[in-house]
């Protein structure tokens, strides 16, 4: 009866009920967890369920509740939760179609829906991954495999050229990771400056690559951001991916988060050029109400992925279609199935639940930056995605810190802090969880105003 009991307090699971702020201090979570489980002194199921349930709800910051305005974690529809439990014991195996047909079938099931939805439909390489950082990654990879051909088997040194990669200074820092862990060296990243609405400049990236060029270096990576981290920039897609074309560069769209505004009709506009990258990062899990673990790459290039990635393993299961077989894809090997909470989420809600979901997020924030004004602070970021970067119009970077702690301690809300074009310090508020209402925005208003009073 364990999962009798676990679903008995999903079922009256309720975010809002919940301390934003962990009421315990990390002392004390450290003696209850070192306490309670305990293997020299096994307990029942039920009872560490309890625990474990007890302590999650003391000790977190809880992303999912409706007053959390700080990074990309929406809540979690039943769907989800149902789902992950399902695959959980099931334990499916993915690593090629073969061994899961009908988990392959969910999963590239969900895709298409998302792709065709987004207009992603020429990018028909598709994979669920852990994260934004998995995607970013895996395209970088599939890049060189297509650019340097000898890259495979003799690495960099006996490609004998020196690829470079550009993103703006604003673009997320996995970027960098990928850089760095394909051996390409953080020289090999151009930061691109940006304009005042933190999106990258063209006419830099222009004079970067022709001075690149002239010294012998190739153009490898052009990456665009749909939705910066801090302010949700979004880079000038279409100039960019003609750069990147001209040059011969990959032109890969970071849209982790921004990508959530392909599931709108009135918004979707705002990515324009982003069915023409060459690859796509989006996050289900950060436009959707889904568990964490579902990141998506969308690629043009099938042929680069099997370049990057095939290996010769002959215990493994065969099946006639290479892209049914994702390890031979992808950096994963052995993979969780993380699409269907997606298919769940997307068959119970139906799109006019989720557009209209995804179009009150941009609402609230727009009703959050018109208060912020009214309350005498000032609005620092540009963007049409529900991200809004703020500081008091008065006290400006002084009032940051001070005020931050002011307002997580009030237990009214969350937000965090931020940097824009690494000089303007800001409050940032974004309106992630499709929960979130009218009321939950102006008690974050008044907590604000309580703490610049």
């Amino acid at each position: 009866m364990s999962l009798a009991r676990l679903f008995e307090l999903l079922e009256g699971f309720d975010a809002r009920s919940l301390p934003l702020h962990p009421t315990l201090r990390p002392a004390e979570l450290r003696a209850r967890v070192c306490d309670r489980f305990d293997p020299s002194s096994p307990r029942a199921l039920d009872a560490l369920v309890d625990d474990a349930f007890a302590l999650l709800s003391a000790g977190l910051t809880h992303s999912t509740h409706p007053r959390h305005f700080g990074l990309f974690n929406p809540t979690t529809h039943d769907a989800s939760v149902a789902a992950d439990a399902l695959v959980a014991r099931f334990n499916p195996q993915l690593s090629v179609r073969q061994a899961a047909p009908v988990a392959w079938e969910m999963e590239q099931r969900a895709l298409t829906l998302l792709a065709d939805r987004a207009g992603l439909g020429a990018l028909t390489a598709r994979s669920f991954t852990t994260g934004g950082a998995e995607a970013n990654h895996t395209a970088l990879l599939a890049a060189l495999a297509r650019a340097l051909p000898t890259w495979r088997d003799d690495g960099l040194v006996g490609s004998n050229v020196r690829p470079v990669v550009y993103a703006s200074t604003e673009a997320h820092g996995s970027i960098e990771k990928a850089v760095v862990a394909c051996g390409l060296g953080r020289t090999a990243l151009r930061r691109i400056p940006v304009d005042g609405a933190c999106q990258m400049r063209v006419r830099a990236l222009r004079e970067c690559i022709d001075r690149d060029r002239a010294q012998g270096m190739v153009p490898l990576l052009v990456v665009g951001t749909a939705g910066t981290t801090s302010a949700g920039a979004l880079d000038p897609l279409r100039a960019l991916g003609e750069v990147a074309r001209e040059h011969g560069a990959w032109f890969h769209v970071d849209a982790a988060w921004g990508g959530l505004a392909l599931l709108s009709s009135t918004h979707r506009g705002v990515l324009d050029g982003l069915a023409d990258a060459d690859s796509v990062t989006w996050d289900a899990h950060k436009s959707l109400p889904v568990a964490m673990g579902a990141g998506m790459l969308f690629c043009r290039h099938g042929d680069a992925l099997r370049a990057a990635f095939s290996v010769d393993a002959p215990y493994m299961m065969r099946d006639d279609d290479a892209h049914a077989q994702p390890y031979l894809t992808s950096l994963q090997w052995s993979r969780r199935l993380a699409g269907l909470k997606v298919l769940l989420t997307l068959a119970t809600l139906g799109w006019d639940a989720i557009e209209a979901k995804v179009d009150g997020q941009f609402a609230l924030a727009d009703r959050l930056r018109a208060g912020l004004v009214a309350r005498g602070f000032e609005v620092v970021n540009r963007t049409p995605l529900p991200v809004v970067c703020f500081r008091h119009a008065t006290l400006r970077d002084r009032a940051v810190k001070p005020v931050l702690r002011a307002v997580w301690a009030s237990g009214a809300a969350w937000i965090s802090e931020t940097r824009l074009d690494g000089r303007v310090a800001c409050l940032r508020a974004c309106v992630t969880n499709t929960e979130s209402t009218a009321d939950d925005v102006d008690a974050l208003l008044d907590a604000l105003s309580a703490a610049t009073g």
